[in-house]
Order: C-alpha cells, then structure tokens, then sequence
C-alpha cells in the first residue's frame, strides 16, 4: 500500500485501500485526513457522468433521480433534485 503524507499531520485519501495499520496510525497520531488531488479529480468525473446521465435520459437511476427504498421506482422531477442534496 502506497500512502502519500507531504505534512506529516496530514493523511491523503488516495486510490489505494486503508488497512487497519494504515487506520490505527491515523487514529494515533490523530492525522487530518484530505482528498488527494486525484481523488478529488475522479469524484469530479464522477459527478459529471451522473450529472450528464441524469439531464440527458428519461431512465431512473437509483437513489440519483428516484427516491430510496421501497419509493425506489417514484422518479424525482428535475426542477426538485436540488433541494435533496
């Protein structure tokens, strides 16, 4: 595992899986975790490709543009996603 640390109070959160060593040295040392900049760049894409799928298809997507549970099948009007977020 590969563990990024420029501030040594500070822990990245990067692509790669935290093991309970890599958690208990966070816990002890009571790091700051941060989003690496790749993460933050994937998260990004991440919600655009959501984003674009949501404005350009009629689908229902779960939990996107529908509601959760057993209201999983109720599609959520565009013009009230933003007041769910």
């Amino acid at each position: 595992m590969i563990t990024t640390i420029i501030d040594k109070s500070i822990h990245f959160i990067a692509q790669d899986w935290l093991d309970i060593d890599n958690l208990q040295q966070i816990s002890t040392h009571k790091l700051d975790l941060t989003l690496s900049e790749a993460i933050r760049i994937r998260i990004n894409n991440c919600r655009d490709f959501l984003g674009q799928k949501r404005n350009n298809s009629e689908c229902l997507f779960y939990g996107i543009n529908t509601g959760s549970g057993f209201v999983q099948n109720i599609a959520i009007d565009k013009t009230q996603i933003a007041q769910l977020k």
